[in-house]
């Protein structure tokens, strides 16, 4: 997390979304949306095995 708000602060970026499209050569594109974050969410709990309902919204919820 250090990192990330290390990059953050070092692209001058300091309101509006935090996370965003990488593409190719390491840019950056348009910020992710509701639905791209779901889509992560749910490929990384599966990747690690972990079952039941998982959403973006579990990014800042108790587990």
């Amino acid at each position: 997390m250090r990192t990330w708000i290390a990059a953050l602060r070092a692209a001058k970026i300091t309101t509006g979304p935090i996370f965003w499209r990488v593409l190719v050569g390491d840019r950056t594109g348009a910020p992710l949306d509701a639905e791209g974050m779901r889509f992560i969410v749910k490929a990384r709990c599966a990747a690690a095995g972990l079952e039941g309902r998982f959403s973006a919204h579990s990014l800042r919820s108790a587990l």
